[in-house]
This record gives structure tokens, C-alpha cells and sequence, in this order.
């Protein structure tokens, strides 16, 4: 192989037909193009059942053992970002429910005091509410 005048192109002179790496026969290892929301809809429904806490590292091992795939850690956290996403949501839209909600608490519940804790940033965080009726 040798380079073109202009740079742009390379000039293939001979090919070798004979590879030097191995075939294992497994075509299926380090497959770069299967996509995080095609793993995520084969793991949605795992995460349907709440109680269930699914780890990034069982969704690589489940797709290396089954479907005899190693997918990458990062490649595996979007997955399982799809598969949340395909079974409860757009988390940004519920957040954006979060002041109608409290609304409709207090509206249905007047006696209850509600307080939530934010940091600096002006962010709460799920272990700083408090409800209570008074």
C-alpha cells in the first residue's frame, strides 16, 4: 500500500489473501454495532419489576453468556439508560410534573406542612422532603 501524489488516496499494489489472526468461528465477539436502545429493549423488561436492581456488569455478563457478545461498560450504562427510559419515561418530564404534584398535594391536603431542601445549586435531593400533617 502506498500513498497517492495528492494524499487523498492510497494505492493498494498486492493483497495478501492469507490472514495471520486466528478464527475462532465466533463472529460475535467485540460487535461495536449492536446499539444501546437494541440492548435496551432486550433488557426492558428485567427493568419493569421495581424491586429489581439491575447492575451495568449483568447486562454485559447476560449478553456475553446468551448471545455470546462483550460489550464495552460504557456501551452497556446507555443501554441500560434506554431500557429504563422505554419502561418509565423520560425522567425530565417527571421532574417537570414534580411542582403540579405538590400542588395537587397541598390543594387535596390543607393542613400539610411540605419543606424541601436544596443545596447551593438550588437542587434537592429525593432524601430532603418532608411531609407533614398537621
Amino acid at each position: 500500500v502506498g500513498k497517492s501524489r495528492n494524499g487523498i488516496y492510497w494505492n493498494v499494489t498486492s493483497i495478501d489473501s492469507k490472514h495471520t489472526y486466528g478464527d475462532n468461528g465466533n463472529y460475535n465477539v467485540d460487535f461495536y454495532r449492536v446499539s444501546a436502545p437494541i440492548i435496551g429493549q432486550l433488557f426492558s423488561r428485567k427493568f419493569m419489576n421495581p424491586g429489581r436492581h439491575i447492575h451495568p456488569k449483568d447486562i454485559m455478563t447476560d449478553m456475553r453468556d446468551k448471545h455470546d457478545i462483550n460489550l464495552s461498560y460504557n456501551k452497556v450504562y446507555k443501554s441500560k439508560d434506554c431500557a429504563l427510559h422505554n419502561v418509565s419515561g423520560d425522567p425530565w418530564e417527571s421532574f417537570k410534573m414534580l411542582p403540579i404534584y405538590f400542588h395537587m398535594l397541598k390543594k387535596c391536603n390543607p393542613g400539610m406542612i411540605m419543606k424541601i431542601e436544596t443545596n447551593r445549586k438550588n437542587r434537592s435531593n429525593m432524601d430532603s422532603w418532608h411531609l407533614e400533617l398537621v
